[in-house]
C-alpha cells in the first residue's frame, strides 16, 4: 500500500501559485495564499501553507523493517466485499478495478489487510462516493498509518501544521496559459530510502535523487523540508508480496525525472538505457489507466510497481486540486534472496557509503557491485 489520494474542482477563477499569489505573513513565519483566493475554494480548510520553521526540519529517512499488509490479506477478499454490496468494475483487463458502495474510511482493520492485497494485485483502484475530505486531519492520519509510516515530502504546501498532506493545485490563469506540470512518467519520490513498493536489466542499479525536485521548489519561493537524498535502488524491482519483478525507473534526469544514471554504464550508454526505458513505459498502451475524478473519488496505487503522470487537460477559469496522504513501503530489492536477508544494519552501511560510490567510475561501480554477482 503506498498512497491515498483525493481529487476535486471547482469552475471558479483561480490564480497561479507563484510569489504573486503568496503572502508572507513573517510573525507567523508561514507563507499562505491571499484570503481572496481562499475564499474561492470550496474546501478552504485544505488550501496550503508553507510554514519556514519547516525548513530542513525533517531529518532524512533511515532503514528500518517495513511489514507489508498485504501480506495479511485474504486472496477471496470475502471480508472486504461480503455483505456489503459493493459493485466492482475491471478497468482494463490487466489493470485497475473502479468501485462503488465500499467507505474506505469505515473499513475494519481486516478489511484493510484485504485492501492492501487488493491494490496490489490490481495495481490502481478507483473508490466512488468517499468521504475522506470530510474528516479530520488526524483521522485520516491515523488511516493512512495503519499501512506504514507516513512519508513527508520536501516541497509542497500543506495544511497548516500538516506537513504528512500533499497538496497539489492545478489552474488556468486569466490569459488561458497551462500550468507547467511535471508530466513525466514517474514513480513517487523514489529517491527516498523507502519509497512511497529482461534479464539483462536484473541487477543494475540506478541513482535517484531529489536534487532537482528541491531545487526547482526552492526556486519557486517554496520550502525544502529535507536535505537533498540521492539513494541507490536496483533498476528491476522484487516485489515481496507478488513475489514478482518489474521496472522501478522515475523518469528520468533529461524529462526532470528522479532516476539520473545507472551506475557502472557510461553517461551515453546510462542515458540512451533509460530512455528506452522511459520510452517503453510511455508506449505500453495495453498497460495505461486513466481515471475520472470527482471531489469524493479517492485513488490508491501500489508505487511499487506503477508510474503515473499528471494531465494539463483544465478547462477555463477552473481549478483543480487535490490532497494526498503516501505511506512508506519496504526498501526496494532486487529479489527475493536480497529482501529476505536485508537489515537496516545493511543498508546504513549502504547509505553512508553512498556518496563515495557515487564517485566511483563506471568500471569501479561495475567491479564492485556487478562482478561478484556475475562470478555467483
Amino acid at each position: 500500500m503506498s498512497k491515498l489520494a483525493t481529487l476535486f474542482r471547482n469552475s471558479v477563477e483561480f490564480q497561479p501559485l507563484d510569489d504573486e499569489s503568496k503572502e508572507d505573513n513573517k510573525k507567523e513565519g508561514v507563507y499562505t495564499l491571499k484570503p481572496e483566493i481562499i475564499k474561492k475554494l470550496n474546501y478552504p480548510q485544505w488550501a496550503p501553507v508553507w510554514e519556514t520553521k519547516q525548513e530542513l526540519a525533517f531529518r532524512a529517512q533511515v532503514p528500518f523493517h517495513h511489514t507489508d499488509r498485504g501480506y495479511f490479506g485474504d486472496p477471496s477478499f470475502d471480508s472486504l466485499f461480503k455483505g456489503t454490496g459493493a459493485t466492482k468494475k475491471e478497468l482494463t483487463p490487466k489493470l485497475g478495478l473502479e468501485i462503488k458502495g465500499l467507505q474506505l474510511s469505515k473499513l475494519s482493520d481486516r478489511q484493510k489487510d484485504d485492501l492492501a492485497l487488493l491494490v496490489e494485485k490490481k495495481g490502481v483502484t478507483i473508490f466512488r462516493n468517499q468521504d475522506f475530505k470530510d474528516l479530520p486531519f488526524e483521522d485520516i492520519k491515523k488511516w493512512g498509518r495503519y499501512f506504514g509510516p507516513l512519508h513527508v515530502h520536501n516541497t509542497p504546501g500543506a495544511p497548516l501544521g500538516q506537513p504528512e498532506f500533499h497538496l497539489v493545485l492545478g489552474v488556468r490563469d486569466k490569459t488561458g496559459r497551462i500550468p507547467s506540470y511535471y508530466i513525466t512518467w514517474h514513480s513517487d519520490v523514489s529517491y527516498e530510502v523507502h519509497p512511497p513498493a529482461i534479464t539483462a536489466l536484473d541487477g543494475l542499479k540506478a541513482v535517484h535523487s531529489s536534487r532537482r525536485q528541491i531545487q526547482g521548489g526552492k526556486a519557486a519561493g517554496g520550502i525544502a523540508r529535507k536535505p537533498i537524498v540521492e539513494s541507490i535502488h536496483p533498476v528491476v524491482r522484487y516485489h515481496p508480496v507478488l513475489k514478482k519483478k518489474g521496472l522501478f525507473v522515475s523518469g528520468t534526469a533529461a524529462h526532470g525525472g528522479f532516476t539520473t544514471k545507472i551506475l557502472g554504464l557510461k553517461d551515453e550508454e546510462s542515458d540512451a538505457l533509460l530512455s528506452f526505458l522511459l520510452n517503453h513505459i510511455n508506449g505500453l498502451l495495453d498497460a495505461h489507466v486513466r481515471g475520472s475524478w470527482d471531489d469524493r473519488t479517492v485513488v490508491v496505487w501500489d508505487n511499487r510497481r506503477l508510474v503515473h503522470s499528471a494531465t494539463s487537460d483544465i478547462e477555463p477559469d477552473s481549478v483543480r486540486a487535490a490532497f494526498r496522504v503516501t505511506t512508506v513501503g519496504e526498501r526496494p530489492v532486487s529479489s527475493e534472496k536480497e529482501f529476505n536477508e536485508w537489515t537496516p544494519e545493511k543498508e546504513q552501511e549502504l547509505i553512508d557509503h553512498t556518496p563515495e560510490y557515487l564517485d566511483y567510475t563506471p568500471r569501479e561501480f561495475y567491479g564492485k557491485f556487478y562482478e561478484p554477482r556475475e562470478r555467483a
